[in-house]
């Protein structure tokens, strides 16, 4: 699966209809949460191995190292060996870069979010508990870092704005994985306070001088309705 627009990263350019492993690893997670069961495939054909290392690549033509890539489809295929080649390059303050490329050495809120979601699925579907401390480091950093004491989410480690509404998303979600249902309430709060519209949407960012109000269907609502989603089923539970 892949976006009908063309798209350019950092580390390459990805024509209409290219398909990546992102949305083939969110339409997987989407039919499983159902029950049901469809074609890994695609992103087996991504494993990638080289100089004794596997790690599984973002789209066929690029070879480009994405931990949060790498991660979600090791979580999905059960790849012990693409965990590994992440956790090793976790740094020692418990953050990761964005990607193993000179122009990919940022760190993020949301990112980093998707890498500690993966390691913890990755653990639940296989009962592997190797990297439970990893996981925990990184957390320990994502929540000092990221998170203001109000529930106001950070955009990098060293900058807190944009403030992104998939930060927040993002954020109730990990939280929730990390058994922190408080913390995802309060990041729930700060969201439907600050970046709610009364028309009937979220807003996709509050920049230093002004707001980017756009409705973005897949960036923002989408994923803000899943995450108040399993926010209002964790604190039935």
């Amino acid at each position: 699966m892949g976006y009908p627009f063309g798209w350019q990263s950092r580390a390459f350019y990805a024509s209409p209809n290219t398909p990546n492993l992102i949305c083939t690893a969110l339409a997987v997670k989407a039919y499983r949460r159902f029950g049901r069961e469809c074609d890994t495939g695609f992103m087996e054909g991504l494993v990638t191995e080289r100089g004794g290392e596997t790690w599984i690549r973002y789209i066929p033509q690029s070879d480009t190292q994405v931990h949060n890539i790498n991660l979600m489809g090791a979580a999905l295929l059960g790849r012990r060996d693409c965990v590994e080649f992440s956790v090793k390059r976790q740094r020692p303050d418990g953050s990761w870069w964005y990607g193993e490329a000179e122009n990919q050495r940022w760190i993020d809120n949301f990112h980093t979010g998707y890498n500690l979601v993966a390691l913890c699925e990755y653990q639940q579907a296989t009962g592997d508990s190797s990297f439970a401390d990893a996981a925990q480091r990184g957390f320990a950093y994502w929540d000092k870092v990221f998170w203001l004491v109000d529930g106001c989410p950070r955009y990098y480690h060293n900058q807190t704005y944009p403030i992104d509404i998939h930060c927040c998303a993002q954020g109730i979600l990990t939280y929730l994985t990390f058994g922190d249902v408080a913390k995802a309430d309060g990041v729930a709060r700060w969201a439907l306070k600050n970046m709610w519209d009364e028309r009937g949407f979220f807003w996709y960012q509050h920049g230093r001088l002004a707001i980017n109000r756009i409705q973005y269907l897949r960036w923002s609502q989408a994923w803000m309705y899943y995450a108040l989603g399993e926010l209002i089923k964790a604190k039935i539970e």
